[in-house]
């Protein structure tokens, strides 16, 4: 970590983002209780009609039980 924070300094910066910009994706999945995660969620992060990746994800869930994380 710099001594301004960053996890990247001013060149990485530079160059992983050199117009300054990202793309970020947000979405939230209602797991509706299930008890075990799907196999993939491919479909959800990378839908066939995205035209790009995106540089960082962000995904809420709803509807998620404590069960599935003990089993």
């Amino acid at each position: 970590i710099n001594s301004n924070g960053s996890l990247l300094g001013i060149d990485e910066l530079k160059r992983f983002f050199p117009e300054k910009k990202m793309r970020i994706f947000i979405g939230t999945w209602n797991m509706c209780e299930l008890k075990s995660l799907p196999e993939s969620i491919d479909d959800f992060l990378l839908p066939e009609t995205s035209d790009y990746i995106h540089d960082a994800y962000v995904i809420g869930t709803q509807e998620s039980t404590e069960l599935r994380l003990l089993g």
